[in-house]
């Protein structure tokens, strides 16, 4: 077998950019040919497909010097001291952006945005003003972001939904359905007489009394 990529160091970018200067797609789980000419590469630690071809005159190039320093102010944000790495004057733009400029929630993103200059860069992504005053996390940070730019477009629009022109109809009222007839034991005629009972007797006898008197 022969080995397509450098060991993984954490210092280029996943799964695009030139074969010596990308970590491969980790935690695998797609190899397949591609018959125009191409390998099909996929893992589940990084953002769809990564397509292995030849490379192209119009193919964009960057520098990767900075880029792995840039990975830790973008997802950390700006150390106060570049050599304990204990206290921060920035937030972390993973925890809102995704990792590598990348998500699905609809905010910025930076598939699409190749070609904007620095400012509209920085904009885009709301970084604070503790970045822009610091010239190395600035550099750093661009160097971080501008490469992640180029790429498919970040997000689809969304079907545009056209209101109806009149309300919607009335659901059909459902028939009341019609009693169901008293049993009367197998017999015509009218229902049966129900006995009085002492109260009723004792109530008759005291309305002839007073009628009598």
């Amino acid at each position: 077998s022969v080995n397509l990529f450098s060991s993984p160091t954490g210092l280029y970018p996943d799964g695009w950019g030139l074969m010596e200067s990308t970590n491969p797609p980790h935690y695998g789980w797609l190899v397949a040919v591609d018959p125009r000419g191409a390998v099909l590469l996929a893992g589940g630690g990084e953002h769809g497909l990564t397509r292995l071809r030849l490379q192209r005159d119009t193919d964009p190039t960057f520098s990767m010097n900075d880029y792995w320093l840039g990975r830790f102010v973008y997802n950390a944000g700006v150390p106060t001291d570049y050599t304990g790495y204990s206290d921060f004057s920035s937030r972390s733009l993973a925890l809102r952006y995704g990792w590598d400029g990348h998500n699905m929630l609809g905010l910025t993103d930076a598939w699409g945005l190749y070609g904007l200059t620095d400012e509209e860069l920085l904009d885009a992504f709301e970084v604070d003003e503790s970045v822009r005053s610091d010239d190395n996390a600035l550099r750093y940070l661009l160097a971080f972001i501008r490469p992640n730019t180029y790429g498919a477009t970040a997000t689809m629009a969304a079907p545009v939904q056209t209101p109806p022109t009149s309300p919607p109809p009335l659901p059909t009222k459902l028939p009341t359905p019609n009693p169901s007839p008293t049993p009367t034991g197998g017999s015509s005629g009218p229902p049966p007489q129900v006995p009085p009972s002492v109260y009723d007797k004792c109530l008759a006898q005291f309305l002839t009394c007073v009628n009598d008197g």
